[in-house]
C-alpha cells in the first residue's frame, strides 16, 4: 500500500510540474509578443522589425498579406504560445504603419 501511495504522489507531482512549465511557457510567450508590439512605433523602418523580432525570439514572414489598399499585414508570433499571442504589423514595405497585439482564444 505504501508503494502505491508513493507512485500516486509521484505522478501527481509530475503532473503539477508539467502543468506549471506549460503555463510558464505561455506566460513568457505572451510577454515576448506584447513587449515586441509595444516597442514598434509607426514610422519605424521595416528593417528594424527583424532586429526586434530576433531580440524577442519571434517569427514572421515578410512582406505578409497584401490588402487591397496596397498595405501589407504581417503576423508576428512565437512558438511558445502556439500562435495564440500575435502582433499584427501593418506596413508599406518600407516603414511600419501600425501594430496591434492580439490573443486568439
Amino acid at each position: 500500500m505504501k508503494t502505491a501511495l508513493k507512485i500516486v504522489i509521484g505522478l501527481i507531482g509530475l503532473a503539477a510540474l508539467a502543468s506549471s512549465e506549460f503555463a510558464l511557457m505561455f506566460w513568457l510567450g505572451r510577454n515576448d509578443v506584447k513587449n515586441f508590439c509595444q516597442e514598434i512605433k509607426p514610422g519605424t523602418p521595416i528593417a528594424q522589425l527583424a532586429v526586434l523580432a530576433k531580440e524577442h525570439d519571434l517569427r514572421y514572414k515578410l512582406p505578409g498579406l497584401r490588402e487591397e489598399s496596397g498595405v501589407y499585414l504581417a503576423i508576428v508570433n512565437t512558438p511558445r504560445s502556439f500562435g495564440r499571442h500575435t502582433c499584427l504589423v501593418r506596413h508599406d514595405n518600407a516603414v511600419i504603419i501600425a501594430s496591434q497585439y492580439g490573443f486568439a482564444d
